[in-house]
C-alpha cells in the first residue's frame, strides 16, 4: 500500500528544525477514512469525546434538569425551520458538574453536515440566550467512529505494538465490537546544519494516532463519552508505560500517572492532579489541593 504523508505542523523555534508528519501505515479501506488534519483535530481536545457529526455547544446557564425539557423541544424546533428537509436530531444535555453543561446536537451525516450546522446554530436561542459557538465538532463521518493516540512506543517494537491493537482493544471493551480502521505513525523531519552540508533525516516520533469503529452486538445506540471514560491514560506494555490520549479521557494526575487509574478494589485510587494527595496546600497543611482553591485558610473563599 502506498503510503500518505501530510504536513501537520509549523517548525519549531529552536534548532534542529522539527516538522511533524503523519504517515498511513495501514488502511482498511485502502486509503485514509478520515484525513489526518481532522485527526489532529479531534485530538487536540481530549476531553471533548462526542459522536461522530455531532456538535457540542456550551449549555446556557439559565439551562438545568427542571426545564431541560423546553429547551430539548426549542432546539429542535429551530431545527426544523433552518433544515426543514432533514430528519430531527439527537438532543442531549450533559453536566460534568454543577452550573457547567453541553448540549451536544447529533444529525445524520447524509443529512446535515456537523460543520454546517454549528455556523447555522450559533444563533439560536435556548431559555432566551444565544446558544453561541460551537465547542468541538465530532469527526465528519456518519460511522461510529474514534480515535486514540498511544505514546512513548519503541521503535524496535513498532510492529509489535501495532499487532498488539486488537487484543488491547479487546480488553478495554469486552462489550464492544472495535475495528482498527486506520494507523498513522508520526515521523518528525531532522535538519542539521552544519558548515559543509545539510543533512536531512525522517524519523519515528514514537506516537501512533489510530483510528477505530465501534459497534455493539444488539445494535443498541452508543455514546463514545460513556465508553472510553472509563479507560486508562497509560498502559503497560512490555515494561513501558504507553501513553494513550483520546478525546473523552479522564484528567488523570500528571503526578501519580498510571497508578491513579485503578476504579475498583481496596486500591482503587483514580484522580486528578488537584485531588492528589501528594500536593500539600501551603495555607491549611492539609493535603488534595492547591492553595488557590483552598476554602478553609483564611481567604481563600472568593
Amino acid at each position: 500500500m502506498r503510503r500518505t504523508r501530510l504536513w501537520c505542523s509549523t517548525k519549531l523555534p529552536t534548532p534542529p528544525v522539527a516538522i511533524v508528519v503523519g504517515v498511513c501505515v495501514y488502511a482498511l479501506h485502502g486509503q485514509p477514512s478520515i484525513p489526518y488534519a481532522n485527526l489532529s483535530y479531534a485530538l487536540a481536545s481530549i476531553h471533548g469525546a462526542v459522536n461522530p457529526n455531532t456538535v457540542r455547544f456550551r449549555a446556557p446557564s439559565s439551562v438545568r434538569g427542571r426545564n431541560w425539557h423546553e429547551a430539548h423541544t426549542s432546539i429542535q424546533a429551530q431545527f426544523a425551520i433552518d433544515f426543514p428537509a432533514a430528519s430531527l436530531p439527537d438532543v442531549v444535555l450533559s453536566a460534568p458538574r454543577p452550573g457547567f453543561g453541553y448540549i451536544d446536537v447529533s444529525m445524520r451525516y447524509d443529512e446535515v453536515r456537523a460543520e454546517e450546522m454549528a455556523k447555522v446554530a450559533s444563533k439560536w436561542r435556548v431559555n432566551g440566550e444565544v446558544l453561541g459557538e460551537a465547542q468541538f465538532t465530532g469527526l465528519a463521518t456518519g460511522e461510529l467512529l474514534h480515535v486514540i493516540r498511544f505514546d512513548k512506543i519503541p521503535h524496535s517494537d513498532l510492529q509489535a505494538f501495532i499487532d498488539f491493537l486488537p487484543q488491547l482493544f479487546r480488553t478495554l471493551a469486552p462489550a464492544h465490537a472495535i475495528t482498527v480502521v486506520d494507523i498513522w505513525k508520526l515521523e518528525y523531519k531532522l535538519t542539521f546544519n552544519s558548515p559543509h552540508q545539510q543533512s536531512t533525516h525522517w524519523t519515528f516520533g514514537n506516537s501512533l494516532i489510530v483510528l477505530f469503529s465501534l459497534s455493539t452486538a444488539d445494535k443498541a445506540e452508543v455514546q463514545v463519552a460513556d465508553i472510553v471514560l472509563s479507560w486508562p491514560g497509560w498502559w503497560m506494555w512490555n515494561g513501558v508505560a504507553v501513553g494513550m490520549v483520546y478525546p473523552g479521557r479522564y484528567d488523570y494526575c500528571t503526578f501519580c500517572k498510571y497508578t491513579a487509574q485503578m476504579l475498583e478494589g481496596t486500591k482503587a485510587r483514580r484522580h486528578t492532579t488537584a485531588m492528589c494527595k501528594k500536593l500539600i496546600c501551603m495555607k491549611c497543611g492539609k493535603v488534595g489541593h492547591y492553595d488557590t482553591t483552598c476554602k478553609t485558610a483564611f481567604g481563600g473563599r472568593k
